[in-house]
């Protein structure tokens, strides 16, 4: 080969290489496009908090009711979780998709492949953010659940009036044992009752017929995750987790339907099931109601009021303390590196959305329970 061919070869090669790497300009106007989608996303969402009665009034009680409303009309109609059966199916086009991109880099040049599992990211990020947002992720932005209850909230708590809520708190879980035992645990009439105590209470949508609480057949991966139940926007499906002591689920569904109803705030979902469960007509979803509460309450009184917690945890009958050690112990067995792993990123997503004390908000329930019991 002599050196003019040598040089012909190598410029070919370099003028391919650059044929190759150069970005083509319909890949420029998606990748522009995909950007400023995501941009326009995370800017929505945050501009959304500043207009909390306009999302309460516009979103949470006009256009989210009907959205959900189609959604759980579809989904209703299996009796299983629609939102786990996609995962498989996700999970193959996962697969096949890596597998595409394997040939392209094969074909094309790995640099190009790259390329486009970034646009691609890009893009698909984009379109979950706006899904996420539109289907349901504005509700963290409506007015807070007070405004529809007509409750004055303070963010410190009197320690002798937590006390006081404690107690009588205590008094209503012992006295709601015995009767809850004598009519046991029946699940569908624990779903219903917790819907029509829904229906009656005063707050936006809760009186619409959706999608049911279904168990989640990954239930034995959520106990493992620390997840007691989950709610999935885009198929308006409240998920609980089955294999949880049965004195706690019927709080963790009504915990869910809060959810489905468009009440994002995880201390307003908990604090809508103290009152679904507590006015419900089934004996054991009102005990489960009052003993997830006492739970909050004892936590929040060993942390604020600790010399006062012994003796009032001693007023717990045996019932009671029981079914709060089988919890404890339960979730105790479960944890691990797996549940520390999910809480971190539950808090991290709870913050994204405006949530300034992360997975804290949960905790938070009490300063609800405490307004509403000292109303009364």
């Amino acid at each position: 080969m002599t050196f003019v061919e040598t040089v012909d070869i190598q410029s070919v090669s370099s003028n391919q290489q650059c044929r190759t790497t150069k970005t083509s300009p319909r890949a420029s106007s998606r990748l522009l496009i995909s950007s400023l989608l995501l941009a326009l996303g995370l800017v929505f969402q945050r501009a959304s908090f500043y207009f909390p009665e306009q999302v309460e009034n516009y979103y949470s009680r006009t256009f989210y009711p009907t959205l959900v409303k189609a959604l759980s009309t579809v989904t209703a109609a299996a009796d299983f979780s629609v939102a786990e059966t996609c995962v498989p199916l996700l999970i193959i086009a996962c697969i096949f998709y890596l597998a595409w991109l394997r040939q392209k880099s094969l074909a094309e040049g790995r640099l190009k492949a790259i390329r486009q599992l970034m646009l691609d990211a890009l893009t698909a990020s984009g379109l979950i953010c706006w899904s996420f947002l539109l289907l349901w992720g504005i509700n963290y932005a409506r007015l807070p659940v007070t405004f529809s209850l007509g409750l004055q909230k303070s963010d410190i708590v009197d320690k002798d009036v937590l006390q006081q809520v404690t107690l009588r708190m205590i008094n209503a879980v012992n006295d709601s044992h015995t009767l809850a035992i004598q009519k046991g645990y029946d699940l569908k009439r624990c779903i219903n009752s917790i819907e029509q105590a829904y229906a009656r209470l005063p707050v936006p949508a809760a009186a619409q017929k959706l999608a049911p609480p279904k168990a989640a057949f990954s239930s034995k991966l959520l106990s493992h995750l620390g997840i007691s139940g989950v709610y999935i926007p885009f198929t308006a499906e409240p998920l609980f987790n089955i294999a949880q002591p049965i004195a706690e689920q019927p709080f963790t569904i009504a915990h869910e339907k809060a959810h489905q109803f468009g009440f994002a705030l995880e201390d307003e979902a908990n604090f809508l099931a103290y009152l679904a469960c507590t006015q419900s007509d089934d004996a054991h979803t009102r005990y489960s109601g009052y003993l997830l509460a006492t739970s909050y309450l004892l936590s929040a009184l060993a942390r604020t009021v600790p010399e006062a917690y012994a003796s009032t945890f001693a007023q717990l009958t045996e019932g009671p303390r029981s079914d709060l050690e089988d919890i404890y112990f339960f979730w105790k067995k479960h944890h691990g590196i797996s549940s520390e792993i999910s809480s971190h990123i539950y808090d991290t997503y709870l913050r994204a959305n405006m949530v300034k004390s992360g997975a804290a908000n949960y905790d938070e329930v009490v300063l609800l329970i405490v307004a509403h019991e000292t109303k009364r």
